[in-house]
């Protein structure tokens, strides 16, 4: 069986349009009718914010890693250092795929 749907127009100003469209934006709905359909039914909204410290974050460890890969390619470390250095190389690696799994399940 096939949902009937039925219709609501709504009638804004310009200013009062701007003000939905920016808050439709600022909300994790993809279209306008979600975010009224929400409203309407008191069905809370999910905001967005963006962290830009989070960013700073994640560029300086993605810097952090570059920079210790490089370093690991040094062809002046003894084959003791170098494996110390991948060692540790590794568990950087991992605590930085941990935060990032954090902060993309965070976003969701």
């Amino acid at each position: 069986m096939i949902p009937s749907y039925t219709g609501i127009s709504v009638r804004l100003t310009p200013a009062q349009f701007q003000k939905f469209k920016e808050c439709v934006a600022a909300s994790t709905c993809r279209t306008n009718a979600e975010y009224a359909r929400k409203l309407i039914l008191g069905k809370p909204v999910r905001g967005r914010v963006y962290n830009a410290s989070l960013d700073i974050l994640i560029e300086e460890l993605v810097a952090l890693r570059r920079e210790l890969a490089t370093l690991a390619g040094n062809p002046a470390l003894s084959p003791q250092e170098k494996v110390h250095l991948n060692n540790t190389l590794a568990l950087i690696q991992n605590k930085i795929d941990q935060i990032a799994d954090r902060v993309c399940k965070s976003k969701l």
